[in-house]
C-alpha cells in the first residue's frame, strides 16, 4: 500500500514540475475551449471506499492539481484505483481548462496517446470522456502535421545538438509522407540550400515509405529536385529501384550531371548497372501488363491507393488517392516514359510510352460530363520536348495499337483527339481493313463505342467505308434506351428466373428474365441498359458456355458481366478453363436468399473497371440523344449518305417516338425514311389521345411533310381509318380536329397532284 501510495505522490509531483516547464504558459495559437465547460461538484468519498483508495484521493486532493497535466495525472490516478466519480470530476476540470490547439498537442505529446485511448475506452466516463479524447487526438494530429510544424522540424535537421536534430528527424518520420513530400521539396528552392545536407540525410533514413514519392519526385522537370532523389533513392533496396536508377542513368534525354550523380549513388550503394538492353526489354514488358490490366500494383490491401505526382507549376509532390487499376497505369506511365528516354528512336517505346500517356490522362480527366479539348490539352502539356508533334495518322495508329492492346481509356482519349483534328482519310486503308475508329466499337465498351460514334458524326464521311454499318446499328441500338440499369436473369425455368430477377431491386438493378438461352441473347443485345446478366447451367439450346461465348463476340455484349450460377456450386474443368479466359464471369452456386444473391450480384458487377467502364442512367441518356441525332443526320440527306441502311431498323426507330426527349428526332427519322411503315407508325401517333398535343403535331407534321416530298404509302384501309378517327373527333378540343384533319389534308392534296 505505502508504495502504491508513493508512486501516485510521485506521479502528482512529477505532474507538477512539468506543469512549471509547459508551453501551456505561453500564448500561442487560437483558444479552443473543451466541452462542456461546467465543472462538476467534487464527490464525496464513499463509506464503502477502500483504505487504499482513500488515501490516494487525500493525496491527489492534497496536491491540489491545478495545470491540465496535473489534472490529466489525477484522472490517471483515480482510474487505477477504479474511482469513476474523482475521475469524471478531474476530467470535467481538465475540459474546462481553456487550451490554445498548440497546448492540446503539447498534452498529449507529454502524457502519450494511451492515457486518451483509456479515457475513450472507459465506459464509466463516456460520453465526456469519448468526445474530449477524440478531440485531443484530432487537435494533436492536425498540430503535428501542419505545414508550419513540419518547416520547423526540417529547420531543425542542421542544427548542432544531435539530440535537437534526432528528435526532429523522429517526429518527420511519424508524420510520414506528408513530411516526406515537404523534405523533397525543399530541393527545388535554391535559397533553402543551408538545409540541403540535413534534408539528405533525413531522406536517406525514411524507410521504404520514402520510396514512391522519391520515385514520383524523380521524374520532376526541377533537374535538382530529379538528381537529389535518385541520389536518395539509391540508399534503398525495394522492388524496381535499381531499375529506376539505371533507367536514370541511361537516359539519353537526362541532364548529364544528373546522370553522373545517379552513376556514382548506384557505385557508391553497390547497385549492378543492368545492360540497357536488358533494362528496356524488363520496362517495356511491365508497362504493357500494368497498361493491358494483366498485372497490378502491389503494396496496398486496400481497393485504392495513394500515387505522388510532381506538380511542375507549383513545384510540389501532389498525392492522388487512385484504385488500384488507376495506380498501375501511373506506373505504366513511368515504366514506358523510362523505357522510351533511353532508346526515343524505337516507334515501339514511342507508340507505348504515348498510349500510357493517354490511358492515364482519360482516366483522371474521367468519362462522365468529359471535355475533349480539356483532356487534350491535359495530355499534350505532359509530353516532353522530345516527343515533338503527335499527327491525327499517328493518334489513329494508336486507336488501332490500344484497340489492339484493351486499353479502353487510351482508345478513348485516341477518339476525343481524333474528333477534333482527324479526316476522312482515316477512315480508309490500302487493305480495306476495319479503320480503328470501327475496331472500337467492336471492342464493346460503352464509353468507348460512343466516343467512336462522335468520331464519325464529328469528321462525316460522304463516301462508304468499311463497317459502317456497325455505325448503324450503334446508333439504333445505344438510341432505344429506357434509361435504366437492366440485370438479366437467365434459367430454364421461367419461375426460377422471375424469383431471382424480382431481387435485383434491392441492388440497384432492374429485373428482367429469360427463360432460353435464344431469348437470353436477343434480349441483351436488343436492350443497351442490360449491365449485368446472371446465367444459369441449366440454359440449353445453346448451352450456358456456347451462350457466353456468344455474348463475347457481339459488339454490344462483349464487355457486359455475366455473373454464372452453378448448380450444386461445383465447377468442372470447363468451367473453370473459360473462366480463365474471361475475366468479366464469375462463376457462384445459385441461390434464393436475397442477401447472399446479392453480395454475389455486387461481386459480379465489380468485374468491370469502376474507373472506366461503369455506365449510369445520365450516360445512357447522353448517349442516346446523341445517337438519334446523328441518326436524324443521315436520315435527312439519302444522297449523301445512302450507303448507311436504315430500312433494316424501321421497327426500332419507330419505337423511338415513345422515348422521352428523343420524340422529335424520331419523327423526323421516320418522315425522312418514308416507308410504309413509317407513315403507319405517324399516323398513329398523332391519332392517339394520350399523347401530349405538341408530340402530336410534331408527328402530324413529319408524316405530312414525307407524303408531300414523297407519295402517301398509307394503305386504303388505314387512309379510312384516319377518316374515321377524324369524323369521331367532333367532340374533341379543335387541337385535336385540327391534327388529324392536317393529315388528311396532306393526303388529299397529294392525291390531287398526281392527278
Amino acid at each position: 500500500m505505502i508504495t502504491a501510495i508513493a508512486t501516485s505522490l510521485l506521479l502528482i509531483s512529477v505532474g507538477c514540475t512539468c506543469a512549471q516547464e509547459s508551453p501551456f504558459d505561453s500564448g500561442g495559437g487560437s483558444a479552443v475551449p473543451t466541452k462542456p465547460t461546467k465543472v462538476l461538484e467534487e464527490p464525496d468519498v464513499g463509506p464503502d471506499t477502500p483504505q487504499t483508495a482513500r488515501l490516494l484521493i487525500r493525496s491527489v486532493k492534497q496536491s491540489n492539481p491545478q495545470s491540465p497535466v496535473e489534472l490529466a495525472r489525477a484522472i490517471k490516478v483515480m482510474l487505477n484505483v477504479r474511482q469513476f466519480e474523482f475521475a469524471k470530476y478531474f476530467l470535467s476540470r481538465l475540459m474546462a481548462a481553456s487550451m490554445d490547439q498548440n497546448q492540446q498537442a503539447e498534452l498529449v505529446r507529454k502524457l502519450g496517446s494511451d492515457f486518451f485511448f483509456t479515457l475513450h475506452a472507459t465506459a464509466e466516463l463516456a460520453p465526456e470522456g469519448r468526445d474530449f479524447s477524440r478531440q485531443m487526438l484530432t487537435t494533436s494530429r492536425q498540430v503535428q502535421h501542419s505545414p508550419e510544424q513540419v518547416q520547423r522540424l526540417i529547420e531543425k535537421l542542421n542544427d548542432p545538438s544531435i539530440a535537437i536534430r534526432s528528435r526532429a528527424f523522429r517526429g518527420l518520420r511519424r508524420i510520414g509522407p506528408t513530411a516526406i513530400a515537404a523534405l523533397i521539396e525543399v530541393f527545388a528552392d535554391q535559397d533553402r540550400q543551408d538545409v540541403f545536407p540535413g534534408v539528405r540525410g533525413a531522406l536517406r533514413s525514411m524507410g521504404d515509405q520514402a520510396i514512391s514519392l522519391l520515385r514520383g519526385a524523380a521524374v520532376a522537370d526541377h533537374a535538382g529536385v530529379r538528381s537529389e532523389s535518385l541520389q536518395a533513392l539509391a540508399h534503398y533496396r525495394g522492388e524496381g529501384v535499381a531499375d529506376v536508377l539505371a533507367a536514370a542513368a541511361f537516359s539519353a534525354t537526362e541532364n548529364v550531371q544528373v546522370r553522373n550523380a545517379v552513376a556514382y549513388a548506384m557505385r557508391n550503394q553497390k547497385h549492378p548497372l543492368p545492360a540497357s538492353s536488358d533494362l528496356v526489354s524488363r520496362l517495356k514488358d511491365r508497362a504493357n501488363a500494368l497498361l493491358t490490366g494483366k498485372e497490378t500494383v502491389r503494396g496496398s490491401l486496400a481497393s485504392t491507393m495513394q500515387v505522388w505526382q510532381w506538380d511542375a507549376e507549383i513545384n510540389k509532390l501532389q498525392p492522388l488517392r487512385v484504385t488500384l487499376a488507376t495506380a498501375s497505369r501511373y506506373e505504366a506511365v513511368r515504366l514506358a516514359r523510362e523505357a522510351y528516354a533511353i532508346d526515343p528512336q524505337s516507334i515501339t517505346l514511342r507508340q507505348l510510352y504515348l498510349l500510357t500517356e493517354l490511358e492515364v490522362t482519360k482516366r483522371s480527366v474521367g468519362t462522365q460530363g468529359y471535355s475533349s479539348v480539356i483532356m487534350g490539352k491535359d495530355f499534350f502539356k505532359k509530353l516532353p520536348a522530345s516527343i515533338g508533334t503527335v499527327s491525327p495518322q499517328e493518334l489513329n495508329e494508336l486507336l488501332k495499337l490500344a484497340v489492339n492492346k484493351e486499353a479502353v481509356a487510351a482508345a478513348i482519349a485516341c477518339c476525343e483527339l481524333l474528333a477534333e483534328s482527324g479526316d476522312t482519310q482515316l477512315f480508309h486503308s490500302a487493305d480495306s481493313q476495319l479503320p480503328p475508329v470501327v475496331q472500337a466499337i467492336m471492342l464493346g465498351d460503352r464509353h468507348l463505342q460512343f466516343a467512336a460514334l462522335n468520331v464519325i458524326d464529328k469528321l462525316d464521311p460522304k463516301t462508304a467505308y468499311p463497317g459502317s454499318s456497325f455505325a448503324v446499328k450503334l446508333a439504333v441500338f445505344l438510341a432505344d434506351s429506357h434509361q435504366r440499369s437492366v440485370g438479366l436473369v437467365g434459367h430454364h425455368r421461367m419461375e426460377v428466373a422471375q424469383t431471382i430477377a424480382g431481387t435485383l431491386p434491392s441492388v440497384g438493378l432492374f429485373g428482367a428474365s429469360a427463360a432460353t438461352s435464344r431469348s437470353c441473347f436477343n434480349f441483351a443485345t436488343r436492350d443497351p441498359d442490360v449491365s449485368l446478366l446472371l446465367i444459369s447451367d441449366t440454359l440449353v439450346g445453346p448451352r450456358f458456355d456456347e451462350l457466353i461465348r456468344q455474348l463475347r463476340a457481339d459488339f454490344r455484349t462483349a464487355r457486359a458481366p455475366v455473373g454464372l450460377m452453378l448448380r450444386g456450386g461445383r465447377q468442372n474443368q470447363a468451367i473453370t478453363r473459360m473462366l480463365a479466359d474471361d475475366p468479366l464471369t464469375y462463376a457462384f452456386p445459385v441461390a434464393i436468399d436475397e442477401d447472399l444473391l446479392a453480395a454475389h450480384v455486387r461481386r459480379a458487377s465489380s468485374l468491370v473497371d469502376a474507373d472506366l467502364s461503369l455506365v449510369n442512367d445520365d450516360d445512357r441518356y447522353r448517349h442516346a440523344i446523341a445517337a438519334a441525332k446523328w441518326l436524324e443526320k443521315i436520315s435527312a440527306d439519302r444522297q449523301r449518305f445512302g450507303f448507311y441502311d436504315l430500312g433494316q431498323y424501321q421497327q426500332q426507330l419507330a419505337g423511338l417516338l415513345y422515348r422521352p426527349g428523343l420524340e422529335d428526332a424520331a419523327s423526323h427519322i421516320l418522315a425522312n425514311l418514308g416507308t410504309p411503315l413509317a407513315h403507319r407508325e405517324l399516323a398513329n401517333l398523332a391519332s392517339q389521345k394520350s399523347v401530349p398535343p405538341q408530340r402530336r403535331r410534331i408527328a402530324a407534321d413529319s408524316l405530312n411533310r414525307s407524303i408531300k416530298n414523297g407519295s402517301t404509302l398509307l394503305t386504303r384501309g388505314q387512309i379510312q381509318q384516319q377518316y374515321d378517327r377524324y369524323n369521331a373527333s367532333q367532340f374533341e378540343p379543335e387541337k385535336t380536329r385540327e391534327i388529324l384533319g392536317s393529315i388528311l389534308d396532306a393526303i388529299e392534296q397529294r392525291r390531287d397532284d398526281a392527278r
